[in-house]
């Protein structure tokens, strides 16, 4: 019996491994890695020639805005049931567990031991989380970041990259930090975390935590005319700035509270420089746009009564 936990849901899963799979740390599929289910969890076994450690990844339940997971506790119970070559050596360099992003990045905590009970590390700045971007300790914007966008949770399960081996994962579960942290807007038109719920005057109420966290590239408005249009709608206005987001997505512009009908961009005559990663998909500050950290000039079609300057995503 696998016993799976969030602090949104609850799983027991018996005699069945449904939505969960095996895949290797980049994503691609494990090839020659079997999964299973008994009364003790699920386990997997793979092949001499899988060189690469891989990874069980959890089901959607342990996806989606897991915010409320901050400081609270990540629990797992992973043992190695048989190995082929007795000579084999574990190798603990990799991950063992990945917090997998939305917006393409990820963070990983490592442990120097593994043993077979059961496993539970912090979900905070100080247990040691790095970012795969930089390689250094993540903080706290960056956890609340992946934590409110999360794609996926892998659990390692592929130890001996010299020997043939089958692994069982029989627990994992997410508890909720005992303090919640809200996101909010800041005099300087960023989102930051703040201990207390906002006022919707300023903050939102659907207002996100960055994706990206303290990596984020905050789009900016340079200029936006005409200044005067009329009330009734129907005005074409234009918004120049930075870090609208790419070609060909939609980004959100709402002026006076109100969504505008129709957003495109328009010709630019600036460079684009396309980042690695895309920031702020979500669009929840500013203008709300997928950013590439390019210079564009966005055309959109409303009535405009006075600007928002900071703004949410879907």
């Amino acid at each position: 019996m696998l016993h799976t936990h969030s602090h949104t849901h609850t799983h027991t899963h018996t005699g069945s491994a449904d939505g969960w799979s095996v895949a290797l740390l980049n994503g691609l599929p494990a090839s020659g890695v079997e999964l299973s289910a008994d009364g003790s969890g699920i386990a997997a076994s793979d092949t001499p020639v899988t060189s690469s450690s891989w990874y069980f990844v959890a089901p959607p339940a342990f996806s989606g805005d897991l915010k409320g997971a901050y400081n609270g506790k990540l629990s797992l119970s992973v043992v190695t049931l048989e190995v082929a070559d007795a000579r084999a050596a574990k190798d603990l360099h990799d991950p063992l567990v990945v917090l997998q992003a939305t917006c393409g990045h990820y963070l990983y905590y490592t442990r120097s031991t593994v043993t077979s009970g059961v496993t539970t590390v912090m979900l905070n700045e100080d247990a040691g989380w790095k970012d795969s971007r930089t390689g250094k300790t993540a903080g706290s914007l960056d956890m609340l970041g992946v934590l409110s966008h999360l794609s996926q949770i892998k659990i390692r399960g592929g130890f001996f990259k010299t020997s043939a081996e089958t692994t069982r994962l029989g627990s994992l579960t997410i508890e909720a930090g005992h303090r919640s942290w809200f996101p909010c807007c800041t005099l300087t038109n960023e989102v930051d975390m703040c201990a207390k719920k906002p006022t919707d005057w300023f903050s939102p109420s659907n207002l996100v935590f960055y994706c990206e966290g303290s990596l984020r590239q905050t789009i900016k408005v340079t200029r936006v005319y005409p200044r005067f249009a009329r009330r009734t709608g129907g005005a074409s206005i234009t918004v120049e700035g930075q870090n609208f987001g790419l070609s060909g997505s939609e980004p959100i512009v709402r002026i006076g509270g109100r969504k505008c009908e129709t957003t495109r961009f328009a010709a630019s005559s600036h460079t684009t420089v396309d980042r690695e990663h895309p920031n702020n998909k979500n669009g929840n500050a500013l203008l709300g746009a997928w950013d590439d950290a390019t210079v564009k000039i966005l055309q959109i079609t409303q009535h405009i009564d006075y600007y928002i300057v900071c703004l949410p995503g879907h």
